[in-house]
Formats: structure tokens, sequence, C-alpha cells
């Protein structure tokens, strides 16, 4: 029994085992009381267990979403604090739940991110100020739950393969008593967009994904822009080989490349003398840990036009030599057949007389015995 209590322990602790981060608690903090025509701030808190920004083989964040449940008849949220690290909007989905987003903003100047300079090591919290209209409740709730944080590889690339979601079931609630006052009207200005519930984590998604290379990282061996001189390229510092075609005359290139982060070396490989170096030029980025990544650029030939049409003729003579010998070879196995065809209907033609002899001279002998 209680082996199988430890297994079923280590079955439930198992993701955290691996990853380590979870959410530990979400809370609402703020005042529980608010009067009419006057303003109400609360701060929305999502603390973490596993975050830390010294580690470079963890996880931090790069962008969160949360759901909020209020009566937007009483409470219209009319101004978010900005956050040190993420770029955080309100919105409203088609059912009426309201949404908080924080996408990440890479040109931040938070001290809370981590090892990587990229991605955000801390916990989380949004200050949210409601304008309260007047009404006849004297209380009411607004809900705070259904966090999702996405986590990515600390130095890695910001991507799908390097993603991991936590979700929190949590369901929090403040209790918020409603009083009168003298003030005759409060900012009702609603920031909330409006948004499908179903693109949120797309939109968070694509916000990581426009900034996919750790540009601040010491890992990041990205070129940020590559210039063959004479040859136009079509560059995508995530393609990694070029084919260009020079001229007969040509053994050399002028390349410009240059890293994305200025910290890397870049070195230029066969440049210089594209036939000793089997007309392939290389560009190696290393970046500031030491990894390294390889550019390629494929160098051919120009074709003369005598040598085109040299090549053309050649073609042609290849193509109707190989017509007549197939056309040979054609003639010849219809002979072959013809003569195999006649050969045998010989064959069975002098079975055939044979057998009627043979008969012949049986149902003779036959008479003979009966005569007898």
């Amino acid at each position: 029994m209680k082996k199988k209590f430890i297994l079923l322990l280590i079955i439930m602790l198992f993701p955290m085992i691996i990853y380590a981060q979870d959410v530990d608690k979400m809370t609402i903090t703020g005042s529980n009381s608010a009067y009419m025509n006057k303003e109400l701030s609360l701060t929305f808190n999502i603390s973490f267990t596993g975050l830390d920004k010294t580690k470079t083989d963890g996880y931090g964040i790069g962008g969160y979403s949360y759901q909020l449940d209020f009566d937007d008849s009483i409470f219209v949220p009319i101004s978010i604090k900005k956050s040190d690290f993420f770029t955080t909007n309100i919105y409203k989905d088609e059912y009426g739940k309201y949404h908080v987003v924080g996408t990440i903003n890479k040109n931040n100047k938070s001290t809370n991110k981590c090892a990587d300079n990229v991605l955000y090591c801390s916990n989380i919290s949004d200050t949210i100020t409601f304008g309260v209209k007047s009404t006849k409740s004297k209380k009411s709730t607004i809900k705070f739950f259904s966090a999702s944080t996405y986590l990515y590889k600390v130095n890695s690339e910001l991507k799908d393969t390097d993603r991991m979601i936590i979700d929190s079931i949590k369901d929090i609630q403040k209790d918020i008593t409603i009083s009168k006052s003298n003030s005759k009207s409060v900012n009702t200005n609603n920031i909330a967009t409006t948004i499908k519930s179903t693109s949120i984590e797309s939109m968070v998604e694509s916000k990581v994904q426009n900034y996919k290379v750790l540009s601040d990282s010491k890992s990041n061996n990205y070129l940020s822009s590559l210039e063959i001189e004479e040859y136009p390229i079509s560059f995508d510092k995530h393609l990694l080989t070029y084919d260009i075609t020079v001229s007969r005359v040509v053994n050399s290139l002028n390349i410009k490349a240059v890293s994305e982060n200025e910290k890397a070396t870049v070195t230029i490989i066969g440049a210089d003398d594209l036939k000793k170096n089997d007309y392939v030029v290389s560009i190696k980025v290393v970046a500031e840990d030491k990894s390294e990544k390889v550019y390629k650029i494929n160098i051919s030939k120009e074709i003369d036009e005598d040598e085109e049409e040299v090549q053309i003729e050649t073609k042609e003579d290849i193509k109707e030599f190989v017509d007549t010998v197939k056309k040979k070879i054609d003639d010849k196995t219809i002979k072959m057949l013809s003569i195999i065809g006649v050969c045998l209907l010989g064959i069975i033609v002098f079975v055939l007389i044979v057998k009627f002899i043979t008969n012949r001279r049986l149902d003779k002998k036959l008479k003979d015995f009966d005569k007898f």
C-alpha cells in the first residue's frame, strides 16, 4: 500500500519534477469597498514557483492571459497600469468576458529579466482602475480566473518546440461593498477592445514569434543582414543556404555579413578564392557562448553560348542515337516474335498430324482384331 501511494505521488508530481514551474497562487488586492461615481483600483497578482532569473537552463515567461468577470453596468475598466516588462491590454470577448493579456515587449528595461536578458522571471501584477457607476446594488463581485502563462526555454529561440503553457484552474473572487457618494460623475470610458476568445492564444504566440530570436542573448548566432556585391539575394536570417550564378571569369566575391548580436563574431571563408573552396562560401557566426551557425552560398558558373550550343547539339545527337537504337531493337523484337510464332504454329501442326496418323493406325488394328 505504501509503495502504491509513493508511485501515485510521483505520477502526480511528475510535471513539477520536470519543469519545476507552476502557479503558486492568485490573489486580488485592494479595497473591499467602492463608492458610486468614484474610481476603484484593484491589483491582480499571479505568483510562481520555480522561476529563477539566474538559471540559464530554466524557463521564463513570454506572455500571459487571464479572465475577469464582473458586472460592467457597475464596474468599467478605465485604465491599466503600465507594466515594466509586458505590453498589457484588456479585451472583451463575444461572451461578455473580460481578458487581460500581457505580451512580450523586447524594448523593456525590466530588472526582472531571465538570464538570457529577454524573458521574464518574476511574479505578475496588474493594477486595473475601474470607474464605479451609480447603482441600486449594495454589493457586487469581481472574479479572477483561468490564468494561462506562456513559458519558454531560457537561451533558446522563442518557438513552439521550446514552449510550455501553465494553466491555472483557480477561481478567485472579491466581494465589493458599494456605497453612495457626493460625486456626480466618473470616467466611464471603457478601455477594453473586442476580441474572439479563440484568438487570444494566437495573439500571444504571434507577439512571441515576431521576436523569435533572443537578440540580447549570449546564444544569438544569427546574421541580421547578408549582402553579395552585384548579386542580390533574398536574405532571411533563418535560411542558411543560398545559390547564385556568376560569370566564368569570376573567382572571388565581395560579401558583407553583419551579426544580429554585435558581440558575436563573423568569419567569411572561401570568398577570396572560389575555385580553391569548390565554389562554396561559408559564413560562420559564433555567439558569445561559443555556439555556432553557418550560412552557405553555393556558386555555379554561367555557360557560354557556344558551349551551350554544343551541349544542345550533343543532346540532340544522343536523342537521335537512342531513337535509332530503340527502333532497331523494336524491329528485331518484331522479327523475333514473328519467327517464334511461326515455329510454334509449325510445332502445333506437326503434333496434330502425328496424332491423326497414330489414331488411324490404332483404329485399323482394332478392326483387324475384331475380324479375328
